[in-house]
């Protein structure tokens, strides 16, 4: 890898270069997202990086590079996104996939990396920045605990409600299309909004990429919308394509229309999860009995029997979930 000397931030010294980055990067560095965080991340990396997301691209990303080795062996991304106090827009930077090998900890990396993305965020005129990650840790790079990071209920299969003899769903779900961007857009931003304080507002080009960007990714999100009878929409849910740890399928987005019963459409959601898991515990036991080491999750999977709904501290589909479990961070 040639370095590119008009992107060089700074010298750090014993041959590392700081310096934006570029699209020559992209392998390195989801090759180092894989080897610390496994292949999730690595595809969420590629993604970020290739291009096409209005968030994220080459150009928000930092890295380090040992000139002694042309190696990447260090990152940090700067993502965009576009957060609401009540009717106040804010730009907000959020730093995330902090990445380096083992080798190289422990010399300043991060912090350098850090200054730089400060430095990004307010060139292009944010407002603040918010970082997840390990409580505390980011305190010395002049990080404060503030909001709740995330909270989330789960349900249990065995409670959900069935169907009776002769009863059909009174709602449907079917797969989003770009002539759905806006009614899921506005729906999202204003249910939000009613609801806290302080919101994170999606575009619609965001939505179009997590309807587009990952197609035929394993790890991609289904976006479904809800209807009635007579195909009106009445809201959406997003949800994972995979199941995580092994038998429990992860809901991140599920918004109705005001004047929608959150009970009855929330039963029907239920019902279309578990059609929808259970062909992906089939896979799992397919694949278990075909690996000769065999992981103990893997192997003991029966059926999808966990439904987590990562909503926020606080969602009115949670007091429609039958006997849930679950906290808030």
């Amino acid at each position: 890898m040639e370095l590119v000397t008009q992107r060089v931030i700074r010298d750090l010294g014993e041959g590392l270069v700081l310096r934006h980055a570029t699209a020559e990067d992209i392998p390195a560095i989801e090759a180092m997202a894989n080897e610390i965080f496994g292949a999730r991340a690595a595809a969420w990396m590629r993604h970020l990086l290739r291009g096409d997301s209005s968030v994220c691209g080459p150009e928000t990303f930092v890295v380090v590079e040992d000139t002694t080795t042309n190696q990447v062996v260090s990152s940090v991304d700067l993502i965009a996104q576009h957060w609401w106090y009540e009717d106040i827009p804010l730009r907000v930077g959020q730093p995330e996939f902090v990445l380096t090998k083992p080798a190289y900890r422990r010399k300043g990396l991060i912090r350098a990396q850090f200054a730089a993305i400060h430095q990004m965020s307010e060139e292009r005129g944010d407002h603040l920045q918010a970082i997840t990650g390990i409580p505390f840790y980011y305190r010395q790079f002049g990080y404060e605990m503030t909001l709740p990071l995330s909270g989330s209920r789960i349900a249990i299969k065995p409670y959900i409600p069935k169907l009776k003899e002769g009863e059909s769903e009174i709602y449907h779900l079917r797969p989003a299309t770009h002539a759905d961007l806006e009614f899921i857009t506005t729906l999202y931003a204003d249910n939000n909004r009613r609801r806290s304080l302080i919101s994170n507002g999606y575009s619609a080009e965001e939505w179009r990429y997590i309807l587009d960007g990952w197609v035929d990714e394993p790890f991609r999100e289904e976006l479904q919308i809800i209807t009635d009878a007579s195909g009106a929409s009445l809201g959406f849910v997003l949800h994972h394509s995979w199941l995580r740890r092994v038998q429990q399928l992860a809901v991140g987005a599920f918004e109705v229309v005001p004047g929608v019963s959150w009970a009855s459409v929330t039963a029907c959601v239920l019902r279309y999860l578990v059609a929808y898991g259970e062909p992906l515990a089939a896979r799992n036991r397919e694949r278990a009995a075909t690996l000769e080491q065999v992981d103990e999750q893997l192997r003991d999977t029966q059926e999808v029997n966990f439904f987590h709904f990562w909503l926020g501290t606080a969602h009115p589909a949670y007091d429609a979930l039958p006997v849930v479990f679950g906290g808030d961070y």
